[in-house]
């Protein structure tokens, strides 16, 4: 039976949880999407859109690879893409530039330049970064970071590509897309309270959202539980407008803009950014 609890008795851990609510870590790369997102912080749900070729699990990608570095357990649960290809990725921007997406595949070891990123991939970002093609629910994402928790003794910050195909429980039949969207929210939001976690969600955005240089929450694909349940709604877009768009989504070294559509604990904006398709890598413009 619920009970009256006034804010007096609960006050002091109340004002423990505001203390503690602290970034644990941050987007060195890109300083200014993380003052736009905080950083990272526990309890926290940050929701990553855009449309097709935005680079939407490219910026995911680059962004666990740092937090691994940093030396913070990364959860990668990936539906859509082969780790291994995420792999190339990473090998890439750590090359610095001498080796580009399409250049690793079919490489030996005699490959100078491989074989120095791969012992920096090795040894700075392996130990810490996980990737999980299995796993389909948020029971099974919560299973998982129990046995992170065990085996590396801290919490771990989890992403997930994407939203829209995780399965909302197991044992329902949804006949509704919506309602499994619900669900599987509502279980993320569970694992970022439960274990004091930072979860990033990429969404894909409804079709009829592409193209367009800018948009708002309702662009967000399959049920507006996602806008509802996220602390920081970040969207990717590629410049410009029509023919323009057009020209800038083929070029190599794209220019994208991300926008906060919704930041529950800090500023809105816009942060201009340039994807380098190439060398699977964002940096600031």
């Amino acid at each position: 039976m619920p009970n009256f609890t006034p804010e007096s008795r609960v006050l002091d851990k109340h004002l423990a949880e505001v203390r503690e609510n602290v970034p644990f870590a941050h987007i060195l790369s890109l300083p200014s999407l993380n003052r736009l997102m905080n950083g990272y912080a526990g309890r926290s749900i940050t929701v990553i859109s855009g449309g097709p070729g935005t680079g939407k699990t490219t910026l995911a990608n680059q962004m666990a690879d740092e937090l691994a570095a940093q030396g913070v357990p990364t959860l990668f649960v990936e539906r859509e893409i082969a780790p291994s290809q995420l792999v190339v990725k990473s090998l890439s921007r750590l090359s610095d530039g001498r080796l580009s997406v399409a250049d690793i595949p079919g490489l030996t070891s005699e490959s100078k330049a491989l074989t120095t990123a791969v012992d920096i991939y090795r040894r700075s970002v392996a130990p810490l970064l996980a990737y999980d093609i299995e796993v389909t629910t948020p029971v099974e994402i919560g299973a998982l970071v129990s046995d992170c928790m065990v085996k590396t003794n801290h919490t771990p910050v989890i992403f997930v590509d994407y939203l829209q195909i995780l399965d909302g429980d197991k044992n329902q039949l949804y006949h509704d897309e919506r309602l499994a969207i619900r669900d599987t929210m509502l279980g993320l939001r569970s694992i970022a309270n439960t274990y004091d976690a930072h979860v990033v969600g990429i969404s894909t955005v409804n079709r009829t959202s592409y193209g367009k240089s800018s948009v708002d929450l309702s662009a967000l694909g399959g049920c507006s539980f996602i806008e509802y349940s996220a602390d920081v709604c970040l969207h990717l877009s590629v410049d410009g407008r029509g023919e323009e768009q057009a020209a800038n989504l083929a070029s190599p070294m794209r220019p994208v803009t991300i926008t906060a559509l919704k930041n529950r604990h800090g500023q809105t904006g816009s942060v201009p950014l340039v994807f380098d398709t190439a060398h699977a890598t964002f940096i600031e413009r």
